[in-house]
């Protein structure tokens, strides 16, 4: 949700920042459906786990690591 809403641009040092995180939480959930959640939890389970190769892994990665930092669960 964070890494593909359309309302959102999180960039690099975004991700570091637990505010800017809890705040574009709020955003996205807001801004969108649950099939729209559904479907970006697979596109970026996808990117993490290789089975689609994209220029986004690595962000992916981190986006879940300061997702689990901040909100105390797996991203």
């Amino acid at each position: 949700m964070l890494t593909y809403s359309p309302s959102l641009l999180l960039l690099g040092d975004d991700v570091d920042n637990p505010a800017v995180l809890r705040e574009s939480a709020v955003i996205a959930l807001a801004d969108s459906q649950d099939w729209e959640r559904e479907a970006w939890a697979g596109m970026a389970l996808d990117v993490l786990t290789g089975r689609t190769p994209s220029v986004l892994a690595d962000f992916v990665a981190r986006l879940g690591a300061a997702v689990s930092r901040t909100f105390g669960v797996t991203a």
